[in-house]
């Protein structure tokens, strides 16, 4: 298996927590993946993915982090520079 790199979270710039669903996979129903970043009480970004097997599961969430995470940065710039404009 390829060794999955998450980028950090775009609003406190800590590394994500990865958590695997055991349970659910002993279930036999397929496995369950969360990648989730947040300070104390409070989560900043919360991805979660179901597939059949945990390597496809932590793939596909992985994709979807790094692709939220490129898409906040995108949006945080966009209103950098509209406020830079005014």
């Amino acid at each position: 298996m390829e060794e999955i790199k998450l980028k950090p979270c775009p609003i406190c710039g800590k590394q994500p927590k990865i958590k695997r669903d055991y349970n659910y996979e002993m279930s036999g129903f397929g496995a369950w993946c969360t990648i989730k970043c947040g300070c104390l009480f409070k989560t900043h970004l919360k991805i979660e993915e179901g597939k059949a097997t945990w390597e496809r599961a932590l793939h596909y969430a992985s994709l979807r982090w790094n692709a939220t995470v490129d898409l906040t940065n995108s949006y945080k710039t966009e209103i950098k520079t509209k406020s830079q404009k005014e």
